[in-house]
């Protein structure tokens, strides 16, 4: 039973052995099955300790099925592409048409709405421009993320790379306590990640990498906007000082919703770029994104427990928001670790979920050996 009285019922204990099932069978596909999984260990620990501190499990089984079908949706469009990032070149390619397509797809969904009596070609604009506005700005950061993966390169220069991009997020990051230890601290951290994902291999590194790529190009527009403004006023030292404080005020001045979507969008960019793996990688990154933001979400408007859907779940995704409440998911994670029954719960999610993916793979092996005959 959770915190809230309520036990996991069978419509969540089928839900996590389909997800293990699909991401299975998916990874036989592609023959890698050990991400297949971790995935469904991550996704299934994740889902058995948001489930209790939600006034609405619904909401999160919402989330998940979103994002895991939207990873898929976009998984199969990469695998069908193909290619990958190893120099400034093919990242750019790589980078805006990824994120054009994201654009594109989360520009549909969170159309502007139309009137009932509006008319064909009124409906049709609203639809168009939607899909046109949110393929520039997915196209936008998707392009930053290929050039800085690009740049980054793979190989020993992956680990320079990761190392250098990781420190500049982290040390920014740890600016907005504006104390030099947590820059430190910030920088270090940041650091170690990007040089351990660099040495991980190209999937892990695609998805860490990825979203340090994502996060750093609105901090490296907002520095050329603060170095163009400073030059413009004040000379060259007021242009280096401008460029490094500007991405400062901006997590000063509320970050989030300029992060969060360049984040994630870089995360998928760089997931994809990890190759065929990316059809299993895709779908468990973006069902756990988006089953975080899905918790998330409710924290913030506790008091009246708004109903998730995949509507405001690619909202938040695309657009951000005002602000996260991590400190009470932070909570959640830290009670569940000292919680016996709560780690007995995780135990029996995380058995189903991975029962599913060796069903899956199992019927994957199957599968091909009909269809090779």
């Amino acid at each position: 039973m959770g915190s809230n009285g309520r036990f996991f019922n069978n419509t969540d204990h089928l839900l996590l052995l389909a997800t293990g099932g699909i991401l299975g069978f998916l990874s036989a596909l592609v023959g890698n099955i050990l991400y297949s999984i971790m995935s469904a260990i991550i996704i299934a620990a994740a889902f058995a300790i948001y489930y209790p501190a939600l006034n609405r499990p619904q909401s999160l089984r919402v989330s998940l099925i979103t994002g895991g079908a939207i990873g898929l949706i976009l998984g199969c469009i990469d695998w069908l592409i193909g290619g990958t990032i190893t120099n400034v070149g093919n990242g750019l390619i790589f980078g805006l048409t990824r994120g054009g397509v994201i654009g594109g797809i989360a520009g549909l969904i969170t159309r502007v709405d139309s009137e009932d009596e509006d008319s064909l070609i009124t409906k049709a604009f609203l639809v168009v421009g939607s899909v046109f506005m949110g393929t520039i700005l997915g196209g936008s950061v998707g392009t930053m993320t290929g050039l800085t993966l690009g740049f980054i390169g793979v190989g020993t220069k992956a680990i320079m790379g990761g190392v250098i991009l990781g420190s500049i997020v982290g040390g920014y990051l740890g600016s907005y306590y504006k104390q030099a230890r947590w820059i430190r601290a910030g920088a270090t951290a940041g650091a170690a990640l990007g040089a351990i994902s660099a040495l991980a291999g190209p999937t892990v590194s695609g998805i860490v990498l990825g979203a340090m790529s994502g996060a750093i190009a609105p901090m490296l527009l907002v520095a050329l906007i603060g170095a163009v403004g400073g030059l413009t006023s004040r000379g060259v030292k007021a242009m280096i000082i401008e460029a490094l404080e500007a991405p400062t005020e901006m997590l000063e001045q509320g970050a989030v919703p300029f992060l969060v979507p360049a984040i994630i969008t870089g995360l998928i960019v760089g997931t994809a770029a990890s190759g065929p793996e990316s059809l299993v990688t895709l779908p468990a990154a973006l069902a756990f994104v988006a089953a975080t933001l899905g918790t998330l979400a409710e924290f913030g408007r506790r008091a009246n427990t708004p109903e998730i859907t995949p509507h405001n779940i690619i909202e938040m995704a695309m657009m951000g928001a005002e602000n996260w409440p991590v400190s009470p998911l932070a909570q959640r994670f830290a009670a569940a670790v000292r919680e016996k029954e709560t780690l007995l719960k995780v135990g029996i999610q995380v058995g189903i979920s991975v029962l599913g993916t060796i069903i899956g793979i199992v019927l994957a092996y199957i599968t091909l050996a009909i269809t090779s005959r």
